[in-house]
């Protein structure tokens, strides 16, 4: 009994401490009213009423930004439009690629076999005199300057590795065989003191 009353009393106390340390209890009546709420916190503020002059400055800004980013897109375009025009007179307008190409409705491989194998000859040679300017403008560089006899001296390297790596392997069997020549040897001397 004396468990249970104390067990009464200690609930009596710590319901009466939290509600002395969280305030009064939450009602409607003390809500917004300055009075204590449920927490502890006090009233959550709240930003004031703008005035009508702040309004209006704000619509002023707002304006003014939208203005600003209209000129500046504006401007962009026009920038862009401009280096177009520059770009087109600059350049030599390019041969239109399909010039000696007859209307969709007419058979369009009845071109001689001839003008095709002239055509592959002259991109052929065209491709030759690209590959030959690149070739000669091609700084020298001394590791690509002979590479049969670089070929031929990084062979004889692997040979000689390969080599290496052989007598290694063999001198690891013979090294094993050995090994194995001796335990079989302890074995068998075993084996026959045993038997005595």
């Amino acid at each position: 009994m004396k468990i249970t009353s104390k067990l009464f009393v200690a609930t009596l106390l710590s319901a009466a401490t939290l509600s002395a340390a969280w305030g009064a209890p939450c009602n409607d009546a003390n809500i917004g009213r300055g009075g204590y709420v449920a927490y502890p916190y006090g009233e959550p503020q709240i930003a004031p009423q703008l005035t009508k002059e702040q309004i209006s400055a704000f619509v002023e800004q707002q304006k003014a930004f939208a203005e600003q980013q209209a000129r500046f897109a504006t401007q962009a375009m026009e920038t862009q439009r401009q280096y177009i025009e520059q770009m087109m007179v600059s350049q030599p307008l390019q041969a239109e690629p399909f010039v000696g190409n007859r209307m969709p409705s007419e058979p369009g491989f009845d071109r001689g076999s001839a003008d095709i194998q002239a055509e592959r000859d002259q991109m052929r040679k065209q491709m030759e005199a690209y590959r030959q300017e690149i070739a000669a403008n091609r700084p020298a560089r001394p590791d690509r300057a002979e590479p049969k006899a670089r070929r031929e001296d990084m062979r004889t390297q692997m040979e000689v590795r390969r080599a290496e790596m052989l007598k290694q392997i063999e001198a690891q069997r013979k090294e094993v065989q050995q090994r194995h020549a001796a335990m079989h040897k302890q074995v068998e001397e075993r084996r026959s003191c045993r038997e005595i």
